[in-house]
């Protein structure tokens, strides 16, 4: 089948025919426009509901505690000094 364009016409689509460089290019600007953003994350967000656990180093002792909605608890120690070890528990975590 013999192509209908004429020879100026075969010039000019040849010209406007994108190369090798600029397809990258277009398709690297493509790829940032549409990706997600990067700072979509939960990494800073409090989480509710959480076991907490404090057990001095001194005494021995334990007491438990879970957080707020809001991230937050509260353990109260009679010798609010020394050294504790805490554990943290919650599901999906």
């Amino acid at each position: 089948m013999k192509s209908s364009l004429s020879p100026k016409a075969k010039i000019w689509l040849k010209k406007m025919t994108p190369g090798p460089v600029t397809l990258l290019l277009l398709g690297l600007i493509i790829y940032v426009w549409f990706r997600p953003p990067a700072w979509v994350s939960d990494e800073q967000r409090a989480v509710p509901n959480v076991q907490v656990k404090a057990t001095s180093y001194s005494g021995s002792v334990t007491k438990s505690a879970r957080t707020d909605r809001r991230g937050q608890f509260t353990i109260i120690f009679v010798n609010g000094e020394g050294d504790y070890w805490l554990e943290f528990a919650a599901l999906g975590f």
